[in-house]
């Protein structure tokens, strides 16, 4: 099987596959523990993906720049499993996230400092509330909520990472599909 020729048909610019056991070796910090993670895996493959630009307004809330490209690498390993398993490899997809967490309240402080720094008071309002919904919950409730923000989120990335052309053509979809994320994540809330 030619899973580099196949990862490269599929978008990726590079691909390096490698023994679990060596990929800690070859990029310190990408994976902590490859036979924990991956048990029973023969291979890891680094999909290397190309960078995406997108375009950008100053009156438009910022999105991580590499979020597209991100996005683009997350899509092509989910093909590229599904190849794989189509054509009889057992494979599957790791579910990793690199990304340093920080702990809810921190997270809270910088959700808060960013709706007041966007100018809008009903965004900061927005924000504090959810901030003081996030802290103040535990456990499933907590989860449940952190669920309902995490889709409302996902979903306004999806669409600030578009193009502006299709921005605009998608708006109507868009603002429907926020609703229902606004309206998921408002059941969520207590009363006040």
């Amino acid at each position: 099987m030619d899973i580099w020729n196949l990862a490269l048909n599929l978008g990726a610019a590079e691909v390096f596959s490698l023994a679990p056991q060596a990929v800690a070796a070859h990029w310190p910090g990408t994976v902590g523990d490859p036979d924990a993670l991956l048990p029973g895996a023969t291979a890891v493959h680094l999909l290397i993906v190309p960078y995406q630009t997108f375009a950008w307004r100053e009156d438009e809330p910022s999105v991580n720049a590499f979020y597209p490209a991100y996005q683009n690498g997350r899509n092509i390993a989910q093909k590229l499993v599904e190849a794989l398993n189509a054509r009889g490899v057992p494979c599957e997809t790791p579910q990793v996230n690199h990304r340093v967490r920080p702990d809810v309240a921190a997270a809270c402080q910088t959700l808060t400092d960013e709706g007041r720094r966007s100018g809008d008071a009903e965004l900061a309002r927005a924000c504090e509330t959810l901030a003081k919904h996030l802290l103040g919950r535990r456990g499933g409730e907590r989860e449940a909520l952190c669920e309902a923000a995490q889709a409302l989120v996902d979903e306004a990335k999806v669409f600030l990472a578009a193009a502006p052309e299709e921005r605009e053509r998608a708006l109507p979809d868009f603002c429907a599909r926020i609703g229902e994320r606004i309206g998921a994540l408002e059941a969520l809330l207590p009363v006040e």
